[in-house]
């Protein structure tokens, strides 16, 4: 993994009742191998008022479907048949693939993108994001209060860009989006 998160960690910054894990038999139904399984049996990822993501007992519609994806009118380049659905940013789909690469499927634009290269990216994403949102408390002046938005989320940016270039790589990526609404203060 690129990240050193545990599951320690993700409770500290979500809360236990927020944090997600699959059993090692679901995870194999799942079809998930190598440390991306690992990381979701050990560790889990987070879900939270601003984001929804999940994982859950093995159900066969939580696995993607090319024919379907297609048959809706969506773009794809490649063979998405049993990525798992992980839940969705604001506008988009989050879905891993078996190689353990998080990918968006955008709605708006009907296509996908590589968003992060494993999850440990994916998950240090947004629990930075998620800690900053909840620990904000905004000052009385509108500028300041921007300062400290846009710093904080240059700083994540940063953070991540510097380990995993795929989040912030894009300008396609739902990421732009959710970082330029939260210094605008929508997301606060």
């Amino acid at each position: 993994m690129l990240f050193d998160i545990g599951h320690d960690e993700l409770v500290g910054a979500v809360g236990a009742s927020q944090v997600s894990r699959l059993s090692a038999a679901d995870a194999d139904r799942y079809g998930i191998h190598g440390e991306a399984r690992d990381f979701l049996v050990t560790v889990g990822i987070p879900k939270s008022d601003s984001f929804y993501f999940w994982v859950e007992p093995f159900s066969p519609e939580r696995l993607l479907s090319t024919d379907e994806l297609i048959g809706q009118g969506w773009q794809l380049s490649v063979n998405v048949d049993g990525w798992l659905k992980l839940g969705s940013f604001p506008v988009t789909l989050v879905a891993l693939a078996p190689d353990g690469v998080v990918h968006q499927l955008s709605e708006e634009t009907q296509d996908m993108l590589a968003t992060h290269s494993d999850l440990s990216s994916f998950v240090r994403t947004v629990v930075d994001v998620e800690t900053f949102l909840q620990q904000y408390v905004p000052p009385a002046d509108d500028d300041e209060a921007f300062h400290i938005r846009d710093s904080a989320m240059d700083a994540i940016q940063a953070r991540v860009r510097s380990v995993d270039p795929l989040p912030f790589g894009s300008e396609y990526s739902e990421w732009h989006s959710i970082v330029d609404e939260i210094k605008d203060g929508s997301w606060v």
